[in-house]
């Protein structure tokens, strides 16, 4: 009997949008919500700043929400992340960013504009003074409203042409 041969594959450390894990491949867990707790799992960041997951979606609204660490700003929609360090996926219809307590959607940003599609890269970095862990936010994508039944009507449209 031949014995299985087990092939190990190096695991990177993504530090740049480039070097993120392609997006594509991981099957999609679906979760309740997305926070950085909720996709990393346990948090180990170094003293230097480290891509961590990306999270991409379309907010439809905004949900005020409360922590241990304080109040926060919930966005509900449909949202996914993928982990920098391995490429698993996560979708979630509740999504809170990091470090955040009113988001980069502002309240005055998002006030009224209906639907946003957005795509974010979070980073950290861990403090040597006090081992906090500091997140920032890089846009991926400019963010923008976005109507899904207006995609929608033109594909249907177009079909009906065709006919």
């Amino acid at each position: 009997m031949k014995a299985k041969e087990k092939t190990q594959v190096p695991q990177q450390d993504p530090q740049t949008p480039q070097d993120l894990p392609n997006i594509n491949p991981n099957p999609v867990k679906a979760i309740k919500k997305l926070t950085a707790k909720t996709v990393l799992g346990s948090i180990k960041v170094s003293t230097e700043k480290k891509a961590l997951y990306l999270i991409y979606g379309i907010v439809s609204g905004r949900k005020q929400m409360t922590t241990d660490a304080g109040p926060v700003m919930g966005y509900t929609g449909t949202f996914e992340a993928v982990r920098a360090r391995d490429g698993a996926k996560f979708s979630a219809p509740l999504a809170v960013l990091p470090g955040c307590s009113d988001g980069p959607f502002g309240s005055t940003q998002y006030v009224g504009n209906g639907p946003q599609k957005f795509a974010f890269e979070i980073f950290g970095q861990a403090h040597v003074s006090n081992g906090w862990l500091e997140f920032s936010i890089t846009d991926l994508v400019t963010l923008s409203d976005f109507d899904p039944l207006t995609a929608i009507r033109a594909e249907v449209e177009d079909v009906l042409k065709t006919r």
